[in-house]
């Protein structure tokens, strides 16, 4: 990967896309609406707009969405110099990062990718956590070695399943601060949300932890992480780009995109 290299790097989660422009130390990001992707010329004249230029050198994608994932690699592929890179997970075991996991073709990238971008920041075995639509966390271990994690239901599900599954829970706004215990249903129904995801995160950090031997660096990500990190007692890095470095990582190691 040459330095001057203008690298777009695409995220398409469930609900947004986060896009990126990379060009050595430049950095510059974007958010859209994952259905976005059907409205092609506004999905271009963004992605122009963020480069700078008509067309950029590289770009690479990573997607939890399959229906969107054909779509928008074409889309790049009118604006990328070269052809444009869909980092799955057997792309990213093509490339030699290690996945120790039974199923790695269930697997989502962006897991690997935030786990990746951890380890790159702190160079010891650490934990990404993803607090999006759905929590995530993600470990490496000493080797550089993805082994797993766990997937529990983000906030705003936990919100909206306690207002549909039940007669009378109302849906809440999350953004409100709030302690323990609740002193009335609306703020039971937050803290029992903010409290138990934190608490969830770091009981399940705690354990992987252990059971490894040694400690574990964290560095969180995701929608809805200035939400949550406020309720985390554990020391913790916050980066909401997790993922999108991920990618960058991805196109610098070992020349993998094989460009010359």
């Amino acid at each position: 990967m040459k330095e001057k290299d203008n690298i777009i790097a695409l995220d398409i989660g469930n609900t947004n896309i986060k896009a990126a422009l990379f060009q050595g130390e430049r950095f510059k990001k974007i958010s859209l609406p994952t259905e976005s992707l059907h409205k092609k010329n506004d999905f271009l004249d963004a992605m122009t707009e963020l480069s700078g230029a008509p067309n950029v050198d590289r770009s690479i994608v990573s997607s939890v969405v399959p229906d969107f994932t054909s779509l928008c690699l074409e889309l790049l592929n009118s604006i990328s110099i070269r052809p444009s890179v869909h980092a799955s997970v057997s792309w990213l075991i093509n490339q030699g990062i290690d996945i120790a996991v039974n199923t790695p073709h269930t697997l989502g990238p962006d897991r690997v990718l935030s786990a990746i971008a951890a380890y790159d920041y702190f160079k010891e075995p650490c934990v990404s956590v993803d607090f999006g639509t759905a929590t995530t966390v993600n470990f490496m271990d000493s080797k550089k070695r993805f082994t797993g994690g766990t997937i529990m239901p983000g906030v705003d599900m936990m919100n909206a399943c306690l207002n549909e599954k039940t007669a009378a829970l109302p849906l809440i706004d999350l953004r409100r601060t709030t302690s323990l215990p609740g002193r009335d249903t609306n703020e039971s129904i937050l803290s029992g949300i903010l409290f138990g995801t934190a608490g969830s995160v770091e009981r399940i950090i705690r354990d992987v932890g252990e059971m490894q031997g040694v400690p574990l660096r964290v560095a969180i990500t995701g929608g809805r992480v200035d939400i949550v990190s406020p309720y985390l007692k554990i020391p913790h890095h916050k980066d909401h780009d997790l993922v999108l470095k991920g990618l960058k990582y991805v196109c610098g190691i070992r020349d993998v995109l094989n460009y010359g």
